[in-house]
């Protein structure tokens, strides 16, 4: 029996990794229809570095492990509250996400321009530890390589996925994956194989669509 929980939980994670790749890269930090180029600044984000709100409005960040994905947000004076999140072995040979707490960074994106958002990225799970406890990014403008003024300082409120304004506390360390609100995440155990925790990461991760979606495809294979 635990054979097979463990085939069936390699074979979601694979599910839910290829329904991750072919997602968009691009997301948009404005609500409402697209707006003009010129109306808007481009900003590149290591997908370690999770975006999850502008300006008050919540956004999502694409759920996959590698990569950079481009952020859209209006010309002018935006907040950005992000968090640094990335997944490394544990105990075991298992895998744990190492978290930071919230960071805002305010700055004033000019229209029509290229940022990316740098920060040191860790090497090893010891530095990502220490990154996590003081996490620190800064703006970069793509258009002629230097840093642009921006304020990046802890932030006192979070926001979506368990971290609602209001409700904030600080992250571990060192955390298993946000649960959601009505089935709290169960900490790794020692045995846990590499593919269960990478599964308990992607249903911790997938929005409540993709959960029931998922869901069905469990119930369907186990007939």
């Amino acid at each position: 029996m635990r054979a097979i929980h463990r085939f069936l939980s390699l074979l979601a994670c694979t599910a839910l990794l290829a329904g991750c790749a072919s997602q968009s890269m691009l997301v948009r930090g404005y609500d409402g229809d697209a707006l003009p180029p010129e109306r808007i600044a481009t900003v590149a984000i290591p997908v370690q570095m999770e975006v999850f709100e502008v300006s008050g409005l919540p956004v999502r960040s694409p759920n996959v492990d590698h990569g950079v994905y481009q952020l859209e947000v209006p010309a002018g004076e935006q907040q950005l509250l992000l968090q640094y999140v990335e997944l490394w072995p544990g105990a075991a040979a298992g895998s744990e996400l190492v978290r930071s707490r919230s960071m805002s960074l305010v700055a004033d994106f000019r229209a029509g321009g290229r940022y990316r958002i740098d920060y040191p990225a860790p090497a090893n799970r010891d530095e990502a530890e220490r990154f996590a406890a003081a996490p620190s990014a800064e703006l970069v403008s793509e258009d002629d390589q230097q840093r642009v003024s921006a304020k990046v300082r802890p932030a006192s409120q979070q926001g979506l996925f368990g971290r609602a304004p209001g409700n904030f506390r600080p992250a571990p360390t060192t955390t298993a994956p946000a649960a959601p609100p009505t089935a709290p995440a169960a900490p790794a155990a020692a045995g846990d194989s590499e593919a269960l925790n990478q599964l308990k990461h992607w249903w911790n991760r997938a929005g409540e669509q993709d959960r029931a979606a998922f869901l069905q495809w469990m119930v369907g294979s186990n007939r």
